[in-house]
């Protein structure tokens, strides 16, 4: 079986290498210029993994990169709804689906996503996804409380981290606009209110692997322990600072 991980186009060759050691074939995700520059390479604003084993995305992002996609022999399954830019309107798909629960500010997600799942659980944050670290099923990392009242609500044990500590950097858009005009790009904004979900992704039943030394982040004792108890293991799967990357999403190939 092939397994694939997508990931943000910006993940290190340090990164890369380590997920290919774990037998992962590595897709680096292009930007979708629809998207801002925070979040348009992010895996979890990208593509949504459905529950009969598609991948969802926008199809104006597909018909973008339809060789990439298509070489992998994967099932997608697109949507024309509309996306941008601005907040709310770049969540079309950052939902979190934990214990066949969807959780997400259901008035942005998208109508593919949400009729995939019977049980919805509204929240603010319409960053879902990349604000919940999720460890397995029932077990996930939060900073956000309203995130936190809502997985507490459907029995999952939720730890509560501060905000802060995690990188979140910009990237550059490529291709047009709606109007045709190419995209200008832009610098190399840094931030450090990157969430704790978009620095992580479970890689198997027992380990959750990051992006950049989570040894080095100043919660690990607090989340290496809230980890243990949920017979998770955490790995550095490269050095230098926690990043947000949107996390990432692994699809199957039998």
């Amino acid at each position: 079986m092939k397994s694939y991980i997508f990931v943000h186009q910006g993940v290190s060759d340090e990164i890369e290498f380590a997920l290919a050691l774990l037998g992962y074939i590595v897709i680096r995700l292009p930007s979708f210029g629809a998207l801002g520059p925070y979040v348009c390479c992010h895996p979890d604003s990208l593509l949504f993994p459905l529950p009969d084993g598609r991948l969802l995305m926008h199809e104006n992002y597909y018909r973008e990169n339809r060789e990439l996609f298509d070489r992998t022999g994967l099932r997608f399954a697109l949507t024309d709804e509309p996306v941008g830019a601005e907040y709310p309107q770049d969540v079309l798909l950052n939902a979190l689906a934990l214990r066949d629960v969807l959780y997400g500010r259901l008035d942005s997600v998208s109508k593919t996503v949400k009729a995939a799942y019977n049980k919805h659980v509204g929240v603010k944050q319409g960053y879902a996804r990349c604000s919940v670290l999720a460890l397995g099923e029932r077990a996930a990392v939060t900073a956000d409380r309203g995130l936190e009242k809502a997985l507490l609500s459907q029995g999952a044990s939720v730890l509560m981290l501060p905000p802060g500590g995690i990188i979140l950097r910009a990237a550059a858009p490529s291709g047009f606009d709606e109007k045709g005009k190419k995209i200008k790009p832009v610098g190399d904004a840094v931030r450090c209110d990157g969430f704790i979900g978009g620095s992580g992704v479970m890689l198997g039943e027992d380990t959750c692997g990051f992006f950049g030394d989570i040894t080095a982040y100043k919660h690990y004792e607090q989340l290496q322990s809230f980890a243990r108890s949920h017979g998770v293991r955490l790995v550095s799967l490269g050095t230098g600072p926690l990043e947000d990357m949107g996390g990432a999403v692994i699809a199957g190939l039998k």
